[in-house]
C-alpha cells in the first residue's frame, strides 16, 4: 500500500516509519524491495532512538527517507536533554483526561506487583508465584529518574508507574510520548491504550519533520535562485 501511495502521488519525499528489524529483515532484502520499487530516489536508513530528542521514553524506529531532491538524515543533537518518567509525570491528578483510564489487575497479578521494585520485574516476584514465557519487560515498573523503556501495549505488559499497583494509565502513556493533556483519548479502554502506545514520540516525529522541512525549503530557495539569475 505504501509503495503504491508513492508511485501515484510522486512526492519528493517519503518517510516510511516502523521496528528497526526492518532495516535488517531478509538480510536486508526489505529495502532492497522499496528502492527497485522506487527508482529515482536517493534513500537513507536510520535508527532513531526519541530519548536522544528530548522524549521520556527510550524507544528506537527505524526510518526510511527516499528523496529526489537530494540525500537527507536527521542529525541528533548535539546537546542531549534527558527526560526522566518523574519529569513526564510532573502535576498529573485524578483530574487529569485519561488519567484513570487503566486496566484493573485481578488478584494474582496484583500480589505479583506487590513485590516489583521501582526499576524491576517480574524476576522479583517469589517463585511460587511466576508465570512462565514471560519477557524482560513483564511486570516492569518504571523507573522515576531515568526515561522510560519502550512502552507497548501496557494490558499486556503490565507495564506500572514508580508508585502504585496497577498498570500505566492511558494519560500516562500519552505523557510518555510526549502528547499535550488536551489531546484526549476516546472509545474504549482496549481501544485507548492501543491508539496511543501505536504512535512514534512527538518529540522524535518532530524531528523528522523539521529535517524533511528544512530540505524542501532549501531546495524552494535554490530552485528561486535558478530563476532569478536565468
Amino acid at each position: 500500500m505504501f509503495i503504491k501511495a508513492v508511485q501515484h502521488v510522486k512526492p519528493l519525499i517519503y518517510v516510511l516509519e516502523n521496528v528497526p528489524q526492518l532495516l535488517t529483515a531478509g538480510g536486508g532484502q526489505f529495502i532492497q524491495e522499496i528502492k527497485d520499487a522506487l527508482p529515482g530516489y536517493t534513500v537513507t536508513t536510520q535508527k532513531l532512538n526519541a530519548a536522544d530528542f528530548g522524549s521520556p521514553q527510550s524507544r528506537e524506529r527505524a526510518f526510511v527517507i527516499g528523496s529526489r531532491i537530494g540525500p537527507i538524515s536527521v542529525k541528533a543533537p548535539t546537546l542531549k536533554i534527558v527526560k526522566t518518567v518523574r519529569d513526564a509525570f510532573m502535576g498529573l491528578t485524578e483530574e487529569t483526561p485519561n488519567q484513570m483510564d487503566f486496566s484493573k489487575p485481578n488478584k494474582a497479578t496484583l500480589e505479583r506487583m506487590k513485590y516489583i521494585p521501582e526499576g524491576g520485574n517480574w524476576q522479583s516476584v517469589p517463585e511460587h508465584l511466576k508465570t512462565r514465557g514471560v519477557h524482560s519487560n513483564y511486570l516492569r515498573r518504571l523507573d522515576s529518574n531515568k526515561p522510560s523503556i519502550t512502552i507497548a501495549n501496557v494490558r499486556k505488559s503490565v507495564i506500572m508507574p514508580p508508585v502504585g499497583d496497577r498498570s500505566l494509565s492511558v494519560r500516562e502513556c500519552a505523557r510518555l510520548f510526549g502528547l499535550p493533556d488536551h489531546f484526549t483519548f476516546t472509545g474504549n479502554l482496549a481501544a485507548k491504550q492501543q491508539q496511543v502506545c501505536n504512535g512514534v514520540p512527538f518529540e522524535l516525529g518532530r524531528a523528522v519533520a523539521d529535517t524533511v522541512w528544512e530540505a524542501l525549503m532549501a531546495y524552494k530557495r535554490s530552485r528561486a535562485t535558478v530563476v532569478a539569475f536565468r
